[in-house]
């Protein structure tokens, strides 16, 4: 591997011979006998300390200084040792001995132009000069100047023709240049002068490692470390081959070791970490690359494995940091453009994915793997017909893979395509007659396309002799629950939990039944059932936390999550959510206690840093949080939430100055970024009032680097002055400018607020007729038309959307509800397929409402009660469970649900109507 090479170059300029220079200048001391026995058995710590004890009592001895720079040098302290061997320089050192180690440290710190400056050789006698010369070349070639470093090389050779040093560096040049062959050549030729000379051994171990002779690789170095045990460059270069081989317990050895020998040595900690990743060891990786996290760049794939771990620790944006710049450095490297891309996906950004992807296939890079990639970045998107085509692709270039082709098959049942879907589930099961999940995968992705039927036809498609009982039960219920048979859905999860009583997607899912048909008591059992044999299962409980919330049964909820944190204690989630409910429960110290326990002995976690400013919010300790902020911000200072939150607790607290410098910190982080813009503005504005706010926005609108992050804040400041017509005269001539969808929205609001309906309509029809395509504004122009009562006209429009997005949520509802209106069966299809892909109060309400109007409210119960449950302030959907209890039959409950609405002071659409069910149902009393 090449990654160690430029790394272990630094420690490798003086071999053996420089050795015997050092060592004839100290002298025998007990205590010096002592830190050079240390040093001989690799207790660098050891001699140190003593080391430091000697310059204590005597800072004159030149000597002592001198041994001490050797030994933080090993124990990668090059600052502290440039200190020592400039002091032994000065108190008379001999310069031949000290020169060289003192132009090391500079290396080593990265100060390669004062090493050029502050090292000159023209007066130097020449076996003082060639090891400087050497250290010359290689700070050139650090700064890219080959043609100045050869020459070092070359004259370093001149003037020390015996010595291998000059061979070596020469060589690791031809190594950066891609000449192997040539650089093989000098390295013999170094290894004829001394063939025990370990920098040479290690350098030809490198060589042929790179070209494929690990074994020969292998010899070489365990020759170089039967000469010397301790050499650490030789312990590293080994270790990162037997990574390679997969021997990780070998090369944990070695790493070890050389940790012991050098415990601040940035390979030696980079391979801790590479092994404690590919251990799954995630967070002891990340508290090794946290060490060396200034000197990741000089890693090829430092920031690969950051992205992974930091990705399997849940610190989603640090990953996404981390991939980019490796993927930045490394735009053509497969393996780093598909991890970028599974961040991406990851954290529901296809749009980036799909950039990065792009620009990879675009360079001739696809191979089947990226374009699935592809495919599911476009199908995340919402643009089927391009994930199709990518899985198209990825299939014909791979077209065994059984699994893009199960991903093809969903894509295809995303555009409604069910036939195709078929064939290419049924092309995969041929593929691998073994992989059961193709079968199940078309019914799972029927469901997910929020086609029912397909669903059903895919069921009774599966052999069920081959399907898992519990699989096919699991799957007849959600099934069963699509097409909204409740009764029979109940059935099959019961019929699984009777053969399997351990079944938590079982349990799951009738304690979902159970909710929506009102028996909250079933549910709970149902849900504590599951946390008996899981008791950190999230699902179960998001599902039990709901119900004890809603009953305001906090301490029972809070008890519930005690318990699956003893059982997972080092689940963050989980003490955020115990933390959570402390505050809730007005126990805001318990809060505090709690996280702050959770944050002993591990690494900074932004997650619990949340937590813990919210509970020091509740108590009041506004400048705890502040400083809690702050430590977020040092950890990663690019997260935009802590820093608005920060400025914001900084307005609050009337330190206006401070706020606008956290903002303005950011900004120089993140130029132009629209919310740090927004929230300097905000800060100005309420200090200043409008006109400053305004005159600031003029002042920030000047600097390039805040575009197009300004566009509309000034209206924006006149919209929140309520200042409405110069708001969308504003927006306005920034659009004629601009054309930008943001600020034909921004038009459109400030006109419909400002009283001027019409205007605002033609603003957004404007745009829709010069970008057919933006689905967003005539989604818009929709519910403005169903607002002015144009219902013909949103009709057509919704049509037209859910032909380009057949998967619209928000389209299929609204077309639901106007088809319901106006008398067309097609609404219960639409608002079951809505209801399918995302299960909101709203989409409940929409096809409960259309189940109900269309006679068949004892269904459309369970859907109108959990709209209920969840928008409990929402009069038009308790109207709505009213109707419905009231078609049931059940009228007691129909009239306890109606009487708070119908003489509560808030007024809704449906009052009257409201009203007038109530009095029919109670007679007028």
């Amino acid at each position: 591997m090449k990654k160690l090479i430029a790394v272990v170059a630094i420690a490798l300029v003086l071999g053996a011979g420089a050795g015997a220079v050092w060592w004839k200048y100290f002298h025998y001391s007990d205590r010096f006998a002592l830190a050079r026995q240390m040093m001989d058995r690799g207790d660098m710590r050891g001699a140190q300390l003593e080391l430091r004890n000697v310059v204590r009592d005597d800072p004159s001895n030149a000597e002592a200084h001198f041994r001490l720079g050797v030994v933080q040098m090993r124990t990668g302290d090059p600052v502290a040792a440039e200190r020592e061997f400039r002091q032994a320089r000065d108190n008379g050192f001999e310069p031949r001995a000290v020169v060289p180690l003192l132009a090391q440290t500079y290396m080593a710190q990265g100060k390669f132009r004062d090493l050029l400056r502050d090292f000159p050789t023209d007066r130097m006698p020449p076996e003082e000069a060639a090891p400087v010369l050497v250290m010359r070349g290689l700070a050139q070639m650090q700064l890219g100047d080959t043609d100045a470093a050869q020459a070092s090389f070359a004259q370093a050779e001149k003037v020390a023709p015996q010595s291998p040093d000059p061979l070596l560096a020469s060589a690791r040049l031809l190594v950066g240049k891609h000449d192997y062959p040539g650089a093989e050549k000098l390295v013999d030729r170094a290894l004829a002068i001394n063939a025990k000379g370990t920098d040479a051994l290690v350098l030809k171990a490198q060589l042929l490692n790179l070209n494929g002779n690990r074994a020969k690789a292998l010899e070489t170095l365990d020759s170089a470390l039967q000469i010397a045990p301790n050499l650490v460059a030789a312990l590293l270069e080994r270790a990162n081959i037997l990574v390679a081989t997969n021997e990780d317990a070998k090369a944990k050895v070695d790493v070890d070791h050389a940790l012991k020998l050098e415990p601040r040595s940035a390979g030696a900690v980079y391979l801790q970490a590479v092994l404690a990743a590919r251990a799954k060891d995630f967070t002891t990786a990340d508290q090794a690359l946290a060490k060396i996290q200034t000197l990741l760049s000089r890693f090829p794939r430092g920031y690969y494995f950051q992205a992974i771990v930091k990705f399997n620790l849940g610190q989603a944006e640090q990953a996404a940091d981390a991939a980019s710049k490796y993927v930045a450095r490394n735009p053509l490297d497969l393996d780093g453009v598909k991890m970028l891309a599974r961040i991406d996906l990851a954290m529901q950004r296809s749009a980036h994915a799909e950039e990065v992807l792009t620009r990879a296939a675009q360079a001739g890079q696809a191979d089947g793997e990226m374009l699935d990639l592809l495919g599911r970045a476009y199908a995340q998107g919402g643009k089927q017909a391009q994930a199709v085509q990518a899985f198209e692709r990825a299939a014909a270039l791979a077209p065994d893979n059984a699994d893009i082709l199960t991903r093809l098959a969903s894509a295809r049942m995303g555009m409604g395509d069910a036939g195709g879907a078929a064939r290419d589930l049924e092309h995969s099961l041929q593929l691998n007659p073994e992989k059961k999940a193709a079968g199940e995968a078309l019914v799972i992705a029927s469901l997910a396309a929020g086609e029912p039927d397909r669903a059903d036809a895919a069921l009774t498609r599966l052999d069920k002799t081959k399907t898992p009982p519990e699989t096919l039960g699991i799957l007849t219920g959600l099934v069963r629950m699509a097409q909204l048979n409740f009764p029979a859905a109940r059935e099959a999860f019961s019929a699984v939990l009777k053969e399997r009583p351990g079944s938590i997607p079982a349990r799951l899912n009738l304690a979902k039944i159970a909710a929506m048909e009102n028996k909250p008591g079933e549910a709970e059992q149902m849900l504590g059932e599951i946390l008996k044999q899981d008791p950190a299962n999230e699902q179960a409980l998001s599902g039990l936390m709901a119900i004890l919330i809603a009953d305001g049964r906090i301490g029972r909820a809070i008890a519930v999550v005690e318990a699956a944190r003893a059982a997972a204690p080092a689940n963050n989630n989980l003490t955020v959510a115990l933390s959570n409910l402390y505050v809730r429960a007005r126990e805001p110290k318990k809060a505090l206690d709690v996280v702050q326990a959770a944050q002993k002995g591990q690494p900074p976690s932004p997650l619990l840093l949340a937590a813990q400013i919210r509970a020091q919010t509740a108590l009041g300790m506004k400048k705890e949080a502040e400083d809690s902020l702050r430590q977020v911000l040092t950890i990663n200072p690019r997260d935009l939430q802590a820093r608005r939150a920060l400025a914001d607790l900084l307005v609050g607290a009337d330190n206006v100055a401070g706020a606008k410098e956290v903002l303005h910190q950011g900004l120089v982080l993140l130029p132009g970024n629209r919310s740090l813009l927004q929230g300097l503005i905000g800060a100005e504005m309420k200090f200043g009032g409008v006109d400053a706010a305004l005159k600031l926005v003029d002042e920030l609108a000047k600097d390039r680097a805040n575009s197009p992050g300004i566009l509309g804040l000034k209206g924006d400041v006149y919209m929140s002055a309520k200042r409405f017509d110069e708001a969308a005269k504003t927006y306005q001539d920034e659009l004629a400018q601009i054309p930008d969808i943001s600020l034909a929205v921004r038009a459109a609001t400030a006109l419909e607020a400002g009283g001027h309906p019409k205007e605002s309509l033609k603003v957004l029809s404007d745009w829709a007729g010069s970008h057919p395509d933006d689905l967003l504004v005539q989604q818009m122009l929709a519910t403005q038309e169903i607002g002015a009562r144009q219902n013909d006209q949103a009709i057509k429009r919704l049509e037209l959307i859910l032909a380009k997005q057949p998967n619209n949520v928000i389209a299929l509802n609204n077309l639901a509800w106007l088809y319901q209106e106006a008398g067309d069966k097609r609404a219960r299809t639409l608002a079951q397929k809505a209801y399918l892909l995302a299960p909101s109060p709203q989409v409940s309400d929409t096809l409960g409402w259309v189940l109900t109007a269309t006679g068949d409210a004892k269904t459309a119960l369970p859907l109108l009660r959990q709209a209920s449950m969840q928008m409990p302030d929402n009069l038009a959907i308790q109207y709505h469970l009213g109707v419905a209890l009231k078609e049931a039959g059940q009228k007691d409950e129909a009239i306890s649900v109606l009487r708070p609405i119908v003489l509560g002071v808030q007024d809704f659409d449906d009052k009257p109507a409201a009203k007038k069910l109530l009095d029919e149902l109670t007679g007028g009393r």
